[in-house]
This record gives structure tokens, C-alpha cells and sequence, in this order.
């Protein structure tokens, strides 16, 4: 695959628009799952009424069979700042790149609510409980 031209580079907390009347979209450095792991988040408006929207990039602590993040404290820091930022995020409508994480589709489908505040909290929450369980059962061996 040919590689794809930078066109620009953006900065931690810095609003990026789309056209002139376009929402500020703003990026949220969450590093983890990759070292370069972004999220976004803006606000969108009908007349008076306005939501937060939420682009969440993957927070899994995954990695290949045998690696153990117990044995890199400086992989795991980032994790942790990162669910917290995450938790504290505008969040109405959590939009994940994996979509199971934020159960987008049965939300997208009306089967869940698309609307819901805590859903950014819940996700960090959700996230570092499965890298403190996946930390005690590195501990365990």
C-alpha cells in the first residue's frame, strides 16, 4: 500500500474545523492501546439543542501470547491517564472504532439508547477493569 501524505499535525486539546461553519472538532491525546491513539469530540447543535459526541479510540490492552504488561510499567501508565481523560470527556453519543465496545449498533438501531452521558465513563471504567484483571492474572503465574 502506498503511504498516505501528511497533510497536517494536530496538537493535544487543539479544535480542528471543517469549513467554515463546521464543528470544532477537538483531538484528546489517549495513548494505550497505541502510542499515537487519538480521540475526538465535538458538540452537535439542532436549533437550540446541542449533544456532546464522543469519538473514542481503542483503549484494549491487547497484545500477542506471551507478553505480559506487568513486565512494562511504562506501556501501562498510559493506559491509565488515558481512562481517565476518557471518563471525563463530553459524552452524549460514544462513537468507538470497534463497534462491540460501545454497543453502536444495536444503539444505532434503537435497540439501546444512542443517548447516554455516563457512556464515556462507563467504557473507561469497563476498559481499565479488564487491564486490572488481565494485570492480576499476569501476577497469578
Amino acid at each position: 500500500m502506498a503511504p498516505v501524505p501528511v497533510d497536517g499535525t494536530y496538537s493535544d486539546g487543539e479544535e480542528i474545523r471543517i469549513g467554515d461553519e463546521g464543528p470544532a472538532i477537538i483531538a484528546l491525546l489517549t495513548p494505550g492501546h497505541t502510542s499515537g491513539g487519538t480521540s475526538w469530540h465535538w458538540q452537535s447543535c439542532e436549533g437550540d439543542a446541542c449533544l456532546a459526541i464522543a469519538f473514542v479510540d481503542s483503549l484494549s490492552a491487547v497484545a500477542r501470547d506471551g507478553y505480559r504488561f506487568s513486565d512494562h510499567p511504562a506501556r501501562v501508565a498510559p493506559f491509565s491517564a488515558t481512562f481517565q481523560r476518557v471518563a471525563g470527556m463530553p459524552c452524549d453519543i460514544l462513537i468507538t472504532p470497534h463497534p462491540s465496545a460501545s454497543n453502536l449498533f444495536a444503539r444505532f438501531a434503537g435497540a439501546a439508547p444512542l443517548r447516554n452521558p455516563a457512556a464515556c465513563r462507563e467504557l473507561a471504567a469497563t476498559m481499565a477493569a479488564r487491564l486490572d484483571a488481565r494485570l492480576a492474572q499476569e501476577a497469578a503465574r
